[in-house]
Parts: C-alpha cells; structure tokens; sequence
C-alpha cells in the first residue's frame, strides 16, 4: 500500500466537525463585503426601525476637521463613540448616531496653503478666492473621511452628515445666538484674543502653543485714585498721597492691570515710603497664626483622658510644644493611659488601636484627626497631626 493511499485511509476514519467558516479570516477581503452587506440591506435604518418606540439616547459627537486623511487619533475616537451608540441600542434605546465636519478654521487654511498649487499664489488671492479654495478642500475630504469612518464599520446617517458650512447649520447658529440676546445672556467683557502674524486670524485657546519664559518678580505701588477712597479710609489719611503694595511674578501683565483688589477683612497700615516722603503706603498687616488645628487637637487629647478617668484609671497627658502652622503637636502620655486604650478600645465608640510589637497606635475621632503613637512601656514624646 503506497503513503498516499494509507493517508486517505486514515482521514476518512476521522469525524471532523464542519463549519461555514473559512479556516483563514482573509480580513482585508472579507470586511468590505460585510460592510457592503450592512449598506445594502439598510442595516442602520432597519435599527432605528426596530427602535422607533425606544427611549431615546443621543450621542453628541463633537466633529474632526476635514482637513486630511485619519489618523490613529479619528480611529479612537470614532470606535470608541460607536461602541457607546452600539451598546446604548443592544441595551434597548434608539439610538441615532447623525456624523458631522468642521469645515471651517485654521487647520483647513493651512492644509490649503500647503497645496503647491495654492501656496505660490497665496500672496495675490483675494479673500473670496482663498475661501472658496478652503471649501472645495474641505467638502472633498468630507467625502475621503467618510469612505474612511465607514470602513472602521461605524453605523451612522452617513449620507445626511452635518457640515458647519452648510447655511442650515449656520442658521440654527444664528438662532441659537438670537435667543441667547431675547433671553439677555449675552454680556460685553474683555478677553484677550491672540492674532498670527503670519497666518493673519485669530487664533483659538487650543491653538496656541506657549513658550517656556522667565520672568522677573517685582514690587509695585499703585497710586489710589482720590475719587475712589476718599471718606472711606482713616480721616488721618484724608489729603494724602496713598499707593497700594503690590507683588507680581507676571510683569508683563501691569499695561492692563485695570484695578487693585483689597480684602475687606484684613487690616492695612499707612507706611512712609522713604523715597518719596510724602507718599504713604498701604500694606497687609500679616494675620496671627491660626492655632486652631492644635487646640483642637489639645482638646481632644484632654477629653480622652477625662473619659479614662471616669472608668477609674489615673492619666495624665500634657501638650508640651505646639507647632504651628503645621498643626503637629509634640506630648507625653502616661503608661496605665495607654493600658486602657489597649483594654478598652473594642466597642469604644471613637477610639481605634492596633498593636505593632511594642508600639500602640490609638486614633481618636474628633472633627480633625489627631494620631497617637507610643510606647506602652515608658512615657515618651507623643507626636499627632491633625488632618482634615
């Protein structure tokens, strides 16, 4: 019997199991055939369809740019955000996923000024030229990203896409604004809009790339304007010349410093200046230190000895530093104090300990957190912080 006959021999006395499946995934090949067995059967209408009576979930999906191909950034982005519509629909909902552009902005005038078709004549385009160079740009990768996204196998309205160029678009904008003004929303401030040289716009907050730069820290009096303080401030200061201290680390700011913001609860002193004899300056009498931390935590340590002696045990514990304004506080503590912490801590209401080897910690509950560390055998400095 020949090797060839033996092994068919063999293969038919094996039952294998059979599948439609083929052995290889072939990824490249079969994707697209999926994806157009989707769109031929109206796979995203049939959803929505099935869902008409669902609760409704809608995804707001912020639009790229369509200034170029995607990149691995679109690529999350976009699986991630049809994970959510997919996942919100096998849940239950209907759940519209409409795609949208961004068809205007620097990102797309750049690209269009990359062109070398464009950038030579760049200098000697009229604006209207150059927008509709910028339109045609964009309206063309529209349709490259959306072949794009659709082969990621997102689900969407993807033949009725919203673009900001379309003039429904830019009318709902409009609107929008309108009820903003009726509704009295809208305000006149000051904000800095930074301008590119180069690119002649403004240029947006993301746009923007700062960088690394030292700056001097100064001191600087800021004259009060008479007007402002007068009758407001100690009658000795009436008729004087007056100048608040102030300290900054960004100088460059001063030009467009507009005014100067006193606390009303904190106290200031009229100093000379030695400079300028008849100019008194305003400063912050620096507050004292707030000890409250560590009376609290005083107090807390007084009111656990307090209980210790109500059960009968004698205890004592002192405060012997206080260091402020860390909140620590440095003490002692008797040794049968900390016997009855280690006796009596289970089911004591605000008392926990645990017990390393000779070390005992107990922590007391109060409206801050004082930590206790000793030694049960002799009395030593007894460190605890309060905490918030």
């Amino acid at each position: 019997m020949s090797g060839q006959e033996t092994k068919s021999k063999y293969k038919d006395t094996v039952i294998l199991p059979e599948t439609p499946f083929p052995m290889r995934g072939d990824l490249a090949k079969r994707e697209p055939e999926i994806l157009a067995r989707w769109d031929e059967s109206r796979l995203y209408e049939r959803i929505l369809a099935a869902r008409a009576g669902a609760p409704l979930f809608v995804l707001h999906d912020g639009p790229p740019y369509s200034n170029g191909h995607l990149h691995y950034g679109h690529i999350l982005n976009k699986i991630l955000k049809d994970i959510i519509v997919k996942s919100r629909t096998m849940a239950g909902f209907r759940a519209p996923y409409v795609p949208g552009w961004d068809t205007h902005g620097l990102p797309i005038e750049l690209a269009v000024e990359r062109d070398p078709a464009i950038r030579d004549r760049r200098q000697t385009m009229t604006s209207a030229e150059l927008r509709q160079h910028c339109r045609d740009f964009a309206l063309r990768f529209v349709d490259i990203q959306r072949k794009e996204f659709q082969r990621l196998g997102v689900l969407g309205d993807w033949a009725q896409p919203y673009l900001t160029l379309d003039p429904s678009y830019e009318g709902a904008i409009a609107r929008a604004l309108a009820t903003f003004a009726r509704g009295g929303y809208l305000y006149r401030g000051k904000k800095p809009v930074v301008w590119c040289p180069r690119d002649k716009t403004a240029l947006a907050e993301f746009e923007i790339e700062y960088q690394d730069h030292s700056s001097p820290s100064v001191y600087v009096k800021m004259p009060l304007i008479d007007d402002a303080w007068r009758s407001k401030l100690d009658a000795r200061l009436e008729g004087k010349r007056l100048a608040l201290v102030i300290w900054t680390t960004t100088p460059w700011t001063l030009p467009a410093n507009l005014a100067i913001v006193a606390h009303p609860a904190l106290t200031y002193v009229a100093l000379p200046n030695p400079r300028e004899l008849d100019l008194l300056l305003l400063q912050v009498v620096p507050p004292e230190p707030d000890h409250g931390p560590a009376r609290k935590a005083e107090q807390a340590l007084t009111a656990l000895v307090e209980r210790v002696r109500e059960r009968g045990v004698t205890a004592e514990a002192r405060v012997v530093e206080a260091r402020d304004p860390a909140g620590v506080i440095v003490g002692t503590i008797r040794q049968d104090l900390v016997d009855f912490i280690a006796m009596t801590t289970r089911g004591a209401g605000g008392i926990a300990r645990t017990m390393l080897g000779s070390v005992a910690t107990a922590v007391v509950r109060a409206s801050e957190v004082p930590v206790f560390l000793v030694t049960p055998h002799v009395p030593i400095p007894l460190s605890f912080a309060t905490a918030d």
